[in-house]
């Protein structure tokens, strides 16, 4: 067995996107994998193609958590700003009265 499939969470990351009924086969085939050496081309290439599969679904949904992030960082700056600014011509306007 391979270091990488005796931890199985790639693989089970990867099940964990297909329908309930398409698991089993997908972990029959993933058996095959059990047998070939840490080297071998196949492996490798299904290990690139799991990590890939992972990266394509949830790489939008982080994008959006961050962008909402960033958003958020934003609208508070600008309030911020905003506050300051009014404070500063507020200040500016009692000064010029005084």
């Amino acid at each position: 067995m391979t270091a990488q499939l005796q931890d199985p969470s790639l693989f089970d990351s990867i099940a964990s996107l297909l329908p309930a009924d398409q698991r089993e086969h997908f972990y029959r085939r993933m058996a095959y994998l059990q047998h070939l050496g840490p080297n071998d081309e196949i492996l490798q290439l299904a290990e690139a193609m799991g990590f890939l599969a992972l990266l394509t679904r949830q790489t939008p949904a982080h994008i959006a958590a961050e962008r909402l992030k960033l958003e958020t960082l934003f609208h508070n700056t600008l309030a911020t700003l905003n506050t300051a600014r009014r404070s500063l011509l507020l200040t500016s306007v009692i000064s010029s009265n005084d």
